[in-house]
């Protein structure tokens, strides 16, 4: 098939197209969380810590918030056809290698090779949601999308669950590679170009700057957070982490042809958007960590019965997305946003006043209402933000977007952590019982949550259309 862009774009064409990326969006996606259930029987398998075993999800965050910066320009250099399959295939080979792999070190270097592959899909998702529709059907379209973003880990942990009740560890990855070979096969047999390739040049600095800002910020919250051993060092990529980003911004105002065009930020409600979002993601993620942390240790499920129980918040976020883009299509951002923010917060709140005498049903429903919150607003954000900029910024929207929302992930799930576990041992430290003293720091966590969307809420005030 010859690599042009497609000249006229029929439903039909646009159907196969964003089947085919929705398809292979929901395969990385799902891979951020597939291994989490799994953790506790590696450290076994290869005999090695809790701190080291958490860098086969951590490090694969790591490499997503070092390559989806650079994601702007690999959409504007390569056509829709090219990155796609490239991305897909090396998905698939990391997968492969990491169904066979022999040690920790190799399991590790496959799960960031996959990352490598799976970094750009996200990005190339939203680029082509809003090159294929119109402004007044972006939400829907952008609410449909989200079905795969936030149903994907959100049934990682059911799946994986699932396989190790009946399986092997290699099985969660044996699993993925026929479904990532039809990913490649139908990309290469039914993807078009919908943009047209720029002949721009890489910023070697521009690039550097990124890694080492992106990286040092994400592996320094990741140390600060989770390693007890590692405080000089987080503080010290965190520094070095902050100061890049700094030069990387600078840099990027100045060059003719930046790698990130940080010029995004320029448009009030494009920057508002983006806090929103981070926020909603750094909830979200929390809300992934705490919940299955909380049925095991304070309820006392297995790990196979918790992923039942947090399943059907993966049904909610697979069945709503498209109503409320709907919604918001018709009726804009200024009350579906808020009320997202709103619902949040009380169902954090909610949360945080459970203890071990919750019923299963209860904490279930509660997981639910999460979810509940973050469909009501995230693709009205998504989409109005997006729609704030001129065509050629959707590629640097969608980079700025995804990248925070890889910040907003890490902080979710390292930050909510370090506050649980702080709050476990001083309670612990105090002479409480290991199940109260799980308890009151999931409540607490949930509570900073409950803070977090009350502040959003605030802020989703604010928020409309331009």
């Amino acid at each position: 098939m010859k690599d042009t862009v497609l000249p006229a774009c029929s439903d039909a064409d646009r159907k196969r197209i964003m089947a085919v990326i929705k398809f292979g969006t929901f395969l990385a996606l799902l891979n951020e969380t597939i291994i989490n259930v799994a953790l506790t029987n590696l450290t076994s398998v290869f005999a090695v810590s809790e701190n080291t075993v958490q860098w086969l999800t951590s490090g694969y965050m790591l490499v997503l918030g070092i390559l989806v910066p650079v994601t702007a320009f690999l959409i504007e250099r390569l056509s829709t056809r090219e990155l796609y399959l490239a991305s897909m295939s090396i998905f698939l080979i990391g997968t492969v290698f990491a169904a066979c792999s022999m040690s920790f070190p190799m399991l590790l270097c496959a799960r960031l090779f996959q990352g490598l592959g799976a970094g750009v899909m996200m990005p190339l998702l939203m680029n082509t949601i809003m090159v294929l529709n119109p402004p007044e059907k972006r939400g829907a379209a952008m609410g449909s999308a989200l079905l795969i973003v936030l149903f994907a880990p959100a049934v990682g942990p059911t799946f994986s669950g699932v396989v190790l009740q009946l399986l092997s560890w290699r099985w969660i990855f044996i699993i993925i590679i026929p479904l990532a070979a039809v990913s490649v096969v139908t990309g290469w047999l039914f993807l078009k170009n919908v943009t047209e390739k720029k002949r721009r040049g890489l910023d070697v600095f521009s690039l550097a700057l990124s890694t080492v800002g992106f990286g040092g910020l994400l592996y320094g919250i990741n140390e600060l957070c989770l390693s007890s051993s590692g405080l000089s060092t987080g503080a010290a990529a965190l520094a070095a982490g902050a100061a890049a980003l700094v030069a990387f911004v600078v840099r990027q105002l100045k060059v003719p042809d930046p790698l990130l065009d940080v010029r995004v930020f320029r448009s009030p409600m494009f920057s508002l958007g983006m806090l929103l979002i981070t926020l909603t993601y750094v909830i979200m993620f929390a809300n992934y960590v705490l919940m299955p942390m909380f049925m095991q240790s304070v309820i006392g499920l297995s790990v196979f019965a918790t992923g039942l129980a947090v399943l059907p918040g993966g049904i909610i976020v697979a069945v709503l997305p498209s109503i409320f883009g709907k919604v918001y299509d018709r009726r804009g951002p200024r009350v579906i946003v808020p009320l997202g923010f709103a619902v949040m917060a009380a169902a954090a709140l909610l949360i945080s006043r459970l203890g071990p005498s919750a019923a299963v049903v209860t904490a279930a429903l509660c997981y639910c209402l999460v979810m509940l919150g973050i469909d009501t607003m995230l693709s009205a954000c998504q989409t109005n933000s997006l729609n704030q900029l001129s065509k050629e910024y959707y590629a640097h929207g969608s980079a700025v977007m995804n990248t925070l929302m890889m910040i907003g992930s890490a902080l979710g799930s390292s930050v909510f952590i370090a506050l649980m576990a702080q709050r476990q041992r001083s309670a612990v430290s105090a002479g409480m019982s290991a199940v109260n003293a799980a308890s009151g720091g999931i409540s607490f966590s949930y509570l900073i949550a409950a803070a977090l969307a009350a502040a959003g809420f605030a802020a989703a005030l604010f928020f409309r259309k331009e």
